[in-house]
């Protein structure tokens, strides 16, 4: 029986890992960023003109800048983990279309368990956000 120091186990399982970049870049792919900023800006955007003609019409007395971080920061991450889940779901399709069979999870890049627990995360703070003091 042949023993392997603990030094070259590390420095073997070491060379496997993915670096902070990649897995950076998997996490990115998997809440689509792209889609989900621009998602999150048109909201955004839209919640300021809607509440400019409330000001113009005398309805209110001026943007709530509170509620406007709620939005956005809520839209961002419900939106990031509904991709989440969506790749979760759509694993088997997502394999078979070129489109999409580079995705983490469709690429083994990321386990379908990894990606759910990554987008219970992001939606946790949705269900009840720590910095909300108004009653929505």
């Amino acid at each position: 029986m042949q023993y392997h120091s603990a030094s070259r186990i590390s420095a073997n399982h070491m060379l496997n890992m993915p670096s902070l970049k990649a897995i950076l870049s998997d996490i990115s792919q998997l809440i689509k960023l792209r889609l989900t900023f621009f998602v999150t800006l048109s909201c955004s955007l839209t919640h300021l003109i809607g509440s400019r003609l409330l000001i113009a019409r005398k309805e209110i007395q001026g943007i709530d800048w509170n509620i406007w971080l709620i939005l956005t920061a809520g839209g961002f991450l419900i939106t990031s983990a509904a991709s989440c889940l969506n790749e979760v779901i759509e694993i088997k399709s997502d394999k078979l279309m070129n489109r999409t069979k580079n995705r983490p999870i469709p690429a083994a890049r990321m386990t379908t368990g990894q990606g759910l627990v990554i987008g219970l995360v992001i939606w946790q703070p949705c269900d009840k956000p720590p910095f909300c003091k108004s009653k929505i």
